[in-house]
């Protein structure tokens, strides 16, 4: 059973932050933030009613500059490697306040070796724009 953080400003350690290929555990996302509350379930750990996002999705679909600008403007709030930090990277990112961060997974892509975040979030009042 793999435990995980629950308080958005706690650090994530770096095995969890940034998984290793070289450990199999990690060829499958797995939770390393969860808001107390919520519960993940099924193979792939997703919370029911949340929106998923892959972190390369966000750079993907997003100007580099939008990225960089939402990414100083977090690192400014909040210290790296915590939920506090990518909320507000989100918020900024996708100009939506209302943006909650409810779940964080992290994996490794088996094909190339790197690894990658999946983002669950719901937003406030059900504005998902």
């Amino acid at each position: 059973m793999t435990t995980w953080i629950t308080d958005p400003n706690q650090q994530i350690n770096g095995r969890n932050w940034n998984p290793h290929y070289s450990d199999p555990y990690w060829n499958n996302a797995h939770t390393i933030f969860l808001l107390p509350g919520y519960k993940p379930a099924g193979r792939y750990e997703m919370v029911d009613g949340l929106e998923y996002v892959y972190s390369d999705r966000l750079r993907q679909w997003y100007k580099s500059e939008e990225h960089d600008k939402a990414w100083e403007g977090a690192k400014e709030l909040h210290p790296l490697c915590t939920a506090a930090f990518i909320q507000e990277y989100m918020r900024r990112l996708m100009s939506n306040p209302a943006i909650e961060l409810v779940h964080i997974l992290a994996g490794v892509n088996v094909s190339n070796g790197f690894s990658y975040h999946v983002y669950g979030y719901k937003v406030s009042g059900g504005d998902k724009s």
